[in-house]
Formats: structure tokens, C-alpha cells, sequence
């Protein structure tokens, strides 16, 4: 049998259906905050659905508390962990903000404090073989933007991690200036300093390191700090 049980201050209502068969009319619950509960004997509480005064819809835990709330313009608020899982395909999800123009996309994440905190997207491409687990965000310890292999801000272990004054550090902390490296770096091709060039240069057929300079007109100095 399906049951609909509606409250009407003392009084109860009780509406009983056979199996299979439809109902076809509106239901209407007069009110504000009164709920459609469902019978569970899985918990001690029952899981209701509410409307307020305010046109939000509630959906209400066993214990009374509010796991999700629909709001009258259709935004949305969910107490808890959203997981999203397509069985046998693609998961995605898609903000789209391509609506009216001046509209956006966006996608907020917020930490509590950089101390105590966390704000990052986790990455790993080979969950059920142990894959790599990589980390984008503002980790917990700094409030620099950091791609890293853990979840936690770390120096040595951080892939890149660039400051609040758009200072860089790869595989260290920022410095003082735009760029602070720890570790050797390579390019295979030419590379430019201000007006100097660094690189390989072929002359006659013979393949020389090379330190230049990017202008006829300017001569090569070597100097000390």
C-alpha cells in the first residue's frame, strides 16, 4: 500500500492505496515548514521533505537536519559531499555561463583559514593502477597558487608554486624575484636574458656554446656580481 499522511494541527489524515494504483489528482499541504515524511526502519529518525515560508524546499536527514535546500530561484545548497558517477561513461559536469552577455562561468572554492586550510583540485588519471595524484590550488600552510604531489605545502615538494606578489618558485618557495629555481634547468634552443643571448651557435659547419648579444650595436661584457 502507498500511504500519504497529512498533519492538520491534532488531527491526522491517513489515505490508503492498493498496490498499482495511481493517484491523479494535486496534492496541496497548507502551512509553512510542514513536511512529507517517509517510514524508514533503517534509523531512528525519518527523512521528510519541507517547504518554508520563504519558498525554499527542504530535504531533511533522520535527524531533522537539513541535507539539501532548493531555493525559490532554483539555487541550490547541499550539507555533504557531492559525488557525481556515470555508470559505464563519461562523468562530467558543466557550468555554463553562456547565457546573456556579461555572463559568467564560474566555479568558487573556498578554504577557512591558509594556516589550517585547504583549497585545491585533485587530479589522478589511473585511480584503480595507483596513479599519480596531483594537487592545483591553495594549499594548507600558505596561500600561494601551487601545483604539487601533496595536498599539504611543502618547498621541496611543490611542482610550482607562485606568491601573492606573482613571484614564482619551481621546486622552492618564491623569492624576491620574478623567478627563483631550485634545481637545473635546459632549453634546447636559444634563450634571451634582457639583451643576451645564451645557446648553441654553428659556424662553418661546427656547433659552439654560445653567449651573445641580441644587437650589432651592443658589445658583450663579462663581469662579477
Amino acid at each position: 500500500n502507498v500511504e500519504i499522511l497529512r498533519e492538520d494541527g491534532t488531527a491526522e489524515i491517513l489515505v490508503t492505496y492498493n498496490a498499482g494504483t495511481n493517484f491523479a489528482n494535486d496534492i496541496h499541504i497548507a502551512g509553512d515548514d510542514k513536511k512529507i515524511s517517509f517510514n524508514t526502519s533503517g534509523a531512528s529518525g525519518h527523512p521528510a521533505i519541507s517547504m518554508t515560508s520563504s519558498a525554499e524546499f527542504k530535504f531533511l536527514n533522520t535527524s531533522g537536519g537539513t541535507s539539501v535546500t532548493i531555493e525559490n530561484d532554483g539555487d541550490t545548497d547541499i550539507d555533504g559531499n557531492l559525488t557525481v558517477h556515470n555508470s559505464g561513461t563519461t562523468s562530467i559536469i558543466t557550468i555554463d555561463g553562456n547565457n546573456n552577455s556579461g555572463d559568467d562561468g564560474r566555479l568558487v572554492l573556498q578554504g577557512h583559514t591558509s594556516a589550517h586550510s585547504r583549497t585545491y583540485v585533485k587530479f589522478n588519471n589511473g585511480v584503480t593502477s595507483g596513479g599519480q595524484n596531483w594537487f592545483l590550488g591553495a594549499l594548507r600552510g600558505s596561500n600561494a597558487f601551487v601545483l604539487s604531489d601533496a595536498d599539504d605545502y611543502n618547498s621541496s615538494g611543490n611542482v610550482i608554486a607562485v606568491d601573492g606578489n606573482k613571484k614564482i618558485g619551481i621546486g622552492t618557495d618564491p623569492g624576491s624575484e620574478k623567478l627563483k629555481i631550485s634545481g637545473n634547468v635546459y632549453a634546447d634552443t636559444t634563450s634571451q636574458f634582457a639583451a643576451t643571448l645564451i645557446g648553441n651557435v654553428t659556424i662553418s659547419g661546427t656547433q659552439f656554446a654560445m653567449i651573445g648579444s641580441n644587437s650589432t650595436s651592443r658589445g658583450i661584457a663579462l663581469c662579477r656580481d
